[in-house]
């Protein structure tokens, strides 16, 4: 299962960009592939369902393709949400990933 989103910004959308996660259920590492991003620092915030952050990683995104990968192999089997955060601090997805034993 993939989820993709449009990027957005002054100039409006970028054609052929997005974020996908990947897999979804998953079981140690989410693949987050990033398309068509501006260069910057971007963060990887993961919160469990009681709102807490558990996963917080910042990468420095210098390719208009790019792959991330997050670590949820010491997180107990549930569901997270993910948000992916640009340098200009927009929220460019925020979605609900199931994590598997």
């Amino acid at each position: 299962m993939q989820d993709k989103v449009t990027f957005s910004g002054t100039g409006g959308p970028v054609p052929s960009s997005g974020i996908s996660l990947t897999p979804n259920p998953v079981t140690d590492l989410l693949s987050v592939s990033i398309i068509g991003a501006n260069a910057g620092k971007y963060r990887f915030l993961v919160y469990d369902m009681l709102g807490r952050l558990v996963i917080s990683q910042t990468e420095n995104i210098s390719l208009s393709a790019q792959t991330v990968k997050l670590n949820f192999s010491n997180l107990a089997s549930a569901v997270y949400v993910i948000k992916v955060v640009d340098p200009n601090d927009n929220v460019l997805i925020k979605k609900k990933v199931v994590k598997h034993q």
